[in-house]
């Protein structure tokens, strides 16, 4: 159940992409097992859960791998400190390219720790000034009593499949959705425009799938010992939204169009994922999935349809494939890393050998970069890096209405 048996059990998943049905049921005990093993260690954490003096804020995922918890972590840390609120955000101690990633994202000053005791990182971070703390991965972190509890699923897929480690990516059952107060989910622009809104069509609402955006979290107090009001009910989602957008907007000039075509298409996205995840016991709706686009940026360097060879060590690999293709660049080749990995000597020299013989540039993420060897790459101008835009398209104004209750307990009121 530690993280080597974690780290196995994804590389067991990860080498069957699409694992037949011997594989599941061969799986199924092992799955069993670990799934009644993880319920029982976070209910027994949360029983005896830490109280901290500020208010704690957890970004997390029920999956392993992949579901773009650190940028999530970076904008709640960037929206908080909009309030004036000190935000201090606290890894695993187990990604230290993330931990990089975020003193760089956040500048100078930033307050960014790791442990694998996070409440003593907490109180570290809380001794250099933090007012409230931020968990990057801190889902199934339930020994630390939390104001918000944040989760991020992927748009394509919100449950995984419903199978957990090793037969699948779930950390835990997908039952425990229900401990979340807002879902997070990013999409890219080809999806947010093409599979996601075509997937969800009609889903609106008058599509009982869609949930109720008026039932919010409503009771997700007395069982939950981390909910509290940053997380209770969707008052003032919805017309106010600024992501809500309106699916009959198709008058105006051609950005004004393709604006409001995205609007529709994350609501879809929105009512989707909503719907899976009240599948599961989530108590939510619609208005509290909070939907971020995902806008690759080509990198200056680089003319448009430039041949790249895209090396990167991240949970889902074929994705910045994607999002270099989506970018305008000819991508002649994938150099998958395992996630968090960097490359050694021998396997650099063999790299570059590779580009050059395929007459490409080397393109890595912001994520690889962080890293001792392709950092040193990327800063020397031997790859280049491949940035990402992101802007929230659903459910801004319940995510601030969350926050601005998460500032208001670090001004003064009981976490």
């Amino acid at each position: 159940m530690r993280g080597w048996w974690r780290r196995a059990a994804l590389a067991s998943v990860e080498r069957l992409e699409r694992p037949g049905p011997w594989w599941r049921a061969a799986m199924a005990l092992p799955s069993a097992l670990y799934g009644g093993a993880s319920r029982l260690r976070i209910a027994a954490r949360a029983r005896d859960a830490v109280v901290l003096p500020v208010p704690v804020v957890s970004v997390g995922a029920l999956s392993v791998g992949g579901s773009g918890k650190t940028p999530a972590a970076r904008l709640v840390a960037e929206l908080l400190r909009a309030r004036g609120i000190v935000a201090g955000v606290v890894g695993n101690g187990r990604a230290p390219d993330e931990e990089r990633l975020l003193r760089a994202w956040l500048g100078e000053g930033a307050i960014v720790g790791a442990g694998r005791v996070r409440e003593e990182a907490g109180r570290a971070a809380i001794a250099a000034g933090a007012r409230v703390l931020v968990l990057d991965d801190g889902y199934q972190y339930t020994r630390l009593r939390r104001a918000l509890d944040i989760v991020c699923v992927d748009a394509r897929d919100p449950l995984e499949g419903g199978r957990v480690l090793p037969a699948g990516r779930l950390r835990e059952p997908a039952a425990g959705l229900a401990r979340a107060h807002l879902l997070w989910t990013a999409i890219d622009a080809e999806a947010g425009t093409g599979d996601a809104g075509a997937g969800g069509a009609g889903a609106g609402a008058g599509d009982p799938a869609a949930g109720d955006p008026a039932a919010g979290n409503a009771g997700a107090g007395a069982d939950d010992p981390g909910a509290g009001d940053p997380g209770a009910g969707n008052a003032g989602a919805g017309a106010d939204d600024p992501g809500a957008g309106d699916p009959g907007a198709t008058a105006g000039t051609g950005d004004e169009r393709a604006a409001a075509a995205g609007a529709t298409a994350a609501e879809a996205v929105a009512a989707r994922v909503a719907a899976a995840a009240r599948g599961a016991g989530w108590r939510g709706g619609a208005a509290d999935v909070v939907v971020a686009l995902a806008e690759p940026v080509r990198p200056a360097a680089l003319a448009a349809g430039a041949p790249v060879l895209v090396c990167t060590g991240v949970a889902r690999p074929e994705r910045v494939a994607a999002a270099a293709r989506a970018a305008g660049l000819d991508v002649r080749g994938l150099h998958a890393l395992p996630d968090h990995a960097d490359l050694d000597a021998a396997e650099e020299l063999a790299l570059r050998a590779r580009a050059r013989a395929a007459g490409a540039a080397l393109l890595v993420t912001e994520k690889d970069a962080a890293r001792l060897r392709l950092g040193a790459l990327a800063r020397g101008g031997g790859a280049h890096v491949l940035l990402q835009e992101v802007r929230l398209v659903h459910g801004e104004a319940r995510l601030q209405q969350a926050l601005d209750a998460v500032a208001a307990l670090a001004r003064g009121g009981r976490p």
